[in-house]
């Protein structure tokens, strides 16, 4: 097995007795110990170096099959390399072999760290490209189908990305399709701002007026704001919270 085990799990597996399990453990110079959950595990040597080449292998070939993907979900791989591994288990070996160079976690994506290298590059060509877009924009920003159709991308794609994007804080989800760089946010917060410390009010006609954009875009810029505690509804007027 790929999975290392705890003491317990030994135990489990073999029936035997706890102290003589333990005897057994402590006599194995080929062993590692990794601590899991509170709790040490043993991973043989040879268990590690075969779940190294099967994850290598594995990414490999998911690169060669999906050269435009940057990686695979974690949970995907899983299901293919150590589906009976606990979570926490599955995430420790995880961890070994990126520290070790065989593979490169991003966030719920695992990838091979040189075979992505064309696809990381068209990633970051998308997302230099999304951003500057969405900047020249400002408010009136199209929806990612118009962005996708406008840069020759599948619209998956740069959803993705602009979920990526949006994590990172390069741009800010205002509802399910609209995204505004971070940018064109905090000048408005600061028109906003400004707007409420001179009149102490505003109402949403006059927030589309402040800003040069209509209800569409105004409303949701109104919601995020309240969302983040510069703003409060007061009557049909928004005021600083």
């Amino acid at each position: 097995s790929m999975i290392p085990l705890s003491a317990a799990d030994v135990v489990l597996k073999t029936q035997l007795d706890p102290s003589k399990v333990e005897a057994v453990i402590a006599s194995m110079k080929d062993v590692k110990k990794l601590s899991i959950d509170g709790k040490v595990h043993y991973w043989r040597v040879a268990s590690a170096e075969k779940a190294s080449k099967a994850f290598e292998d594995s990414l490999l070939a998911f690169h060669k099959k999906e050269p435009r993907a940057v990686g695979i979900d974690k949970q995907v791989l899983k299901s293919r390399l150590m589906d009976s591994a606990r979570p926490k288990i599955y995430d420790a070996v995880l961890a070994q072999l990126a520290a070790k160079g065989v593979l490169v976690i991003e966030g719920p994506l695992v990838r091979h760290p040189t075979a992505s290298a064309g696809a990381m590059r068209e990633q970051a060509d998308l997302s230099e490209k999304l951003v500057q877009r969405l900047r020249d924009q400002g408010v009136a920003v199209e929806g990612p189908r118009e962005l996708a159709a406008a840069l020759g991308k599948p619209e998956a794609h740069v959803t993705q990305m602009l979920g990526k994007l949006t994590a990172e804080g390069s741009v800010v989800k205002l509802a399910p399709d609209l995204f505004v760089a971070a940018e064109t946010v905090e000048d408005v917060r600061g028109k906003l701002s400004d707007h409420l410390a001179a009149n102490e009010r505003i109402k949403a006609s006059e927030f589309r007026d402040l800003i040069g954009a209509s209800r569409k875009y105004a409303v949701p810029m109104l919601e995020y704001f309240d969302s983040v505690g510069l703003t409060k509804r007061d009557g049909d007027f928004r005021v600083l919270r």
